[in-house]
């Protein structure tokens, strides 16, 4: 598999409708259609629709230090069983992938552990996983 782009960027944002009206009012981004996730949040586009910013509300369960907990840590499968929503809510890079199903057998392969949901509304996959400086990282179908 190889990665084709940047899909999207991902803020989280205690207050969505402020940093809406930042994106849109001051910055004259673009609202996107967003699909009915479980928790507040919008999606932003420049008018091109080159770049994509996608704010979710902060879960004020994930803590501050999630993101940069050692990779081991949440290669351990109780932990990523309990807290599997961390990278979906918080700070994470997407990339979009030209082939799904190839990029979760390599991730099988080389031993990496992630977490797979499939975006309400739709077909679409995702795979969250960290790197190792605990930062995390999004897989997409597109």
């Amino acid at each position: 598999f190889n990665i084709t782009a940047l899909n999207h960027l991902s803020i989280a944002s205690s207050n969505v409708a402020r940093s809406l009206a930042f994106y849109t009012e001051i910055l004259n981004m673009q609202i996107l259609d967003r699909p009915p996730f479980p928790f507040d949040g919008a999606w932003i586009s420049t008018a091109d629709n080159t770049m994509t910013i996608h704010i979710i509300e902060a879960d004020p369960e994930v803590p501050a230090n999630a993101r940069s907990l050692p990779w081991i840590d949440f290669n351990d499968d109780e932990i990523r069983a309990q807290k599997p929503w961390y990278i979906r809510r918080g700070r994470h890079v997407a990339l979009a992938v030209d082939d799904f199903q190839a990029a979760e057998v390599h991730l099988i392969a080389k031993g990496v552990t992630y977490t797979k949901f499939v975006i309400p509304g739709t077909t679409r996959q995702q795979m969250f996983l960290y790197d190792p400086d605990g930062n995390g990282v999004e897989l997409i179908e597109v």
